[in-house]
């Protein structure tokens, strides 16, 4: 399991969180693939990973940074059986509130969408 390079405080601070869960009809290893092409495709950074989970961080331009902080997201791959895999997309951004809360949700249906599309694309091949 990977371990995030930012301390997890223990305190809850003004922080807005959203997660959701797919489960995909691929094994494990084409799940892990179709999560780094997603990622790859989308504005996400990898900022940690141990090779099946990813922390990863919106990227965007410099006038975007101004106006807005970057969603962060922790993208976590279970085994669910053979044919069967769980991933858990787990979304936070720095600040409360409608707007956050909005933009948040946002990335992690965006996160989830590439992801989704990806893996269509890997069983489409296979």
């Amino acid at each position: 399991m990977i371990e995030p390079r930012w301390q997890m405080s223990t305190k809850t601070g003004p922080v807005s969180k959203h997660a959701e869960t797919i489960t995909l009809p691929l094994p494990v290893e084409a799940a892990v693939e179709a999560c780094q092409e997603a990622l790859r495709a989308g504005n996400w950074k990898i900022t940690n990973t141990d090779g099946r989970n990813f922390l990863v961080k919106e990227s965007f331009g410099l006038v975007s940074t101004l106006l807005s902080y970057p969603t962060r997201a922790a993208v976590l791959v279970r085994d669910q059986s053979d044919n069967e895999t769980r991933i858990e997309l787990h979304g936070s951004i720095f600040g409360f509130g409608p707007l956050q809360s909005r933009r948040v949700r946002a990335a992690i249906a965006r996160l989830r969408a590439d992801i989704e599309r990806a893996a269509a694309a890997v069983t489409a091949d296979a």
